[in-house]
């Protein structure tokens, strides 16, 4: 078989072969909150001299020059190419830019951008005090994946360069700041009342795990190497919720192997935040949804911790092989959950998120390249393909080798993979050949590794995911009315939101589940999600209150992704309306991907007319 080609080392990123490589990054930032801007002072430290093409998105470059002195070197910022995503920052080192050599002997050349970033940088979420839970102050927080990094630092931002960061990062007075990476004794507090924290992340990571939040926040210990950091208003629950996290890292290193990370520290951000969690080593950032208390979203933990194996030591080369990182993640968080709360619990995740995956693979029916594993996004914005097929299509291609070898031997295998990437940035051919070298010629004929990898939709062989608890469930379905209570008296977040992906499409039981369990208005946002969309989809009255009340207060893409869809096919208008009221309020991510899809609904309403 003749495996793709890459056209360049990564299709979204200025980096060509044979530039000169970043080797570690220096970060200062300040930030003003009033203009919502960072300024910031970037150093950048390469292994040779030559022409080098940074990746940037709307940075205001205000200066270039050598570490060694004030002299200036030459850079040109070009516009904004829309094939590479990016607006090229090219530089010129020189060997006046030569700064010694590290403990390995490679040679340093350093330079320094001072820059600011801009308003509405792609990669900066700026609250207001009204979209926190105090309500008392603003908060910041950035998302670098998947291009988001450009937009608050001129970088090689292509997760197949990486390098140790350093960021120091100025703090105001009576606010807290957090970032990838561990806090050193370096700190300063100034006369001012603002504090310039040091954050030093010694294992190479990419662009797009360089992180940090400025909040009105407080922290807890959980246990010698982490930490919870959240709202005052919701610190002492978060802390509670995530107590049991240092047996969440034991079971991932009993599996995996050590935890090299040193701490495994989460901030809890407000409720607007696009995603359930972020990886970011040294600072995982989850929504606030996530310390329900139940602990239903616990999942999301253990998601992003296991990424610290599969997803931040092994990383995917470029974003066509997305499911490198988080297709291996979901299959290593499924198997923490079974050590950790047993077989029924951990199936029922996956079928929630197997949910979203038959929803996804209908929608991308007439874009079927959609769904390979190993997709060619040449010119396009991951985030336009964003789906569960990574996540789940990749999570079922490692369950279906683990039934073919036997689990014992897969996860001595999965070590072996671990070991010898670690890391790395690696794309699917290589894991082939990987695969390959590990297995007999039998086995690959049963798995069929290439049919998973570079064929759309679903392999017949696709495991099916059983479990007690699911059966117990969906037997609830089956008379079309609503559970009594004491069945659903030992529900969790989780089995309440697998019930009504599944519960019949009838509004009298639309209407009888909101009567009796309030669900319209539930605490728990993804029963909420879930609800909504049933009471949509039947036409259930009372619904539109809470469904703009929710929209108004969350900004989890799982979330207000789905039911803007569910709305536009019963109230475009409506829909229309409340989205332009409320965008703003929204991650630049969410907005673009929002924008798309009312896009795509106003062109079909104009061909249908």
């Amino acid at each position: 078989m003749r495996f793709p080609q890459i056209v360049r080392p990564d299709p979204h990123s200025n980096y060509r072969q044979g530039q000169p490589v970043t080797k570690k990054i220096i970060w200062r930032v300040t930030p003003d909150f009033e203009r919502k801007v960072l300024r910031c002072r970037a150093e950048l430290v390469f292994d040779k001299p030559g022409t080098v093409v940074l990746d940037t998105n709307n940075l205001v470059i205000l200066g270039a020059s050598m570490h060694t002195n004030s002299w200036s070197i030459e850079y040109k910022q070009f516009e904004y190419d829309k094939n590479i995503l990016s607006a090229p920052l090219q530089m010129e080192i020189t060997d006046d830019c030569f700064f010694g050599r590290d403990d390995e002997g490679v040679p340093r050349y350093v330079i320094v951008v001072h820059y600011e970033t801009a308003p509405d940088a792609s990669g900066l979420h700026w609250l207001e005090p009204e979209q926190t839970l105090g309500g008392r102050k603003p908060f910041l927080y950035t998302q670098g994946q998947c291009l988001g990094a450009r937009s608050f630092l001129p970088c090689q931002d292509t997760p197949s360069i990486r390098c140790p960061v350093t960021i120091h990062v100025t703090v105001p007075e009576g606010f807290i700041g957090v970032a990838c990476g561990v806090p050193t004794d370096e700190s300063i507090h100034c006369l001012d009342g603002t504090a310039v924290l040091e954050f030093k992340q010694a294992i190479p990571i990419p662009s797009y795990l360089i992180a940090l939040a400025i909040g009105d926040m407080e922290c807890r210990t959980l246990s010698e190497r982490s930490t919870v950091c959240a709202e005052r208003e919701l610190v002492g629950q978060a802390a509670e919720v995530f107590a049991d996290v240092e047996k969440f890292i034991a079971a991932g290193e009993e599996l995996f192997g050590p935890y090299v990370w040193g701490q495994f520290n989460i901030v809890v951000l407000p409720a607007a935040f696009p995603f359930g969690g972020m990886e970011n080593p040294g600072c995982v950032f989850v929504n606030a949804a996530v310390a329900a208390a139940d602990k239903s979203q616990l999942e999301v933990i253990i998601h992003e911790l296991a990424h610290h194996w599969t997803g931040n030591l092994v990383i995917n080369a470029t974003w066509d092989h997305f499911w490198l990182n988080e297709g291996w993640t979901v299959w290593a968080t499924y198997m923490m959950m079974r050590k950790l709360f047993g077989d029924d619990v951990a199936s029922l995740q996956l079928a929630l998120m197997e949910v979203d995956l038959i929803r996804d693979l209908e929608e991308f029916a007439d874009k079927p390249w959609h769904t390979q594993l190993r997709t060619e996004l040449h010119g396009n914005d991951p985030l336009d393909s964003f789906s569960r097929v990574p996540y789940m299509k990749g999570c079922f291609f490692l369950l279906r080798i683990m039934a073919v070898i036997g689990e014992k031997t897969f996860l001595s295998i999965v070590r072996m993979y671990i070991n010898a990437f670690s890391g790395r940035s690696i794309t699917t051919n290589e894991f082939m050949m990987f695969l390959r070298n590990k297995l007999t010629q039998s086995e690959l004929n049963k798995i069929k590794p290439w049919l998973w990898c570079y064929e759309a939709g679903m392999p017949e062989e696709t495991p099916v995911i059983e479990s007690n608890l699911m059966d117990s469930i969906l037997a609830e379905t089956v008379s079309g009315l609503s559970p009594a209570r004491e069945v659903t008296a030992s529900w969790n977040g989780s089995a309440w939101t697998y019930y009504l992906s599944q519960a019949a499409r009838d509004e009298s039981l639309s209407v009888a589940l909101d009567n009796e369990y309030k669900l319209a208005i539930s605490p728990d946002p993804d029963i909420r999600t879930e609800y909504l969309k049933l009471a949509l989809e039947t036409g259930a009255p009372c619904v539109w209150c809470p469904l703009e009340e929710f929209l108004s207060t969350q900004g989890r893409m799982k979330y207000i992704v789905p039911l803007y869809r569910a709305i536009l096919k019963v109230n475009p208008a409506w829909a229309e309306a409340t989205y332009n009221q409320l965008k703003a309020k929204y991650h630049a991510m969410a907005r673009g991907r929002l924008d798309k899809i009312f896009a795509d609904a106003s062109a079909t309403r104009v061909v249908v007319v």
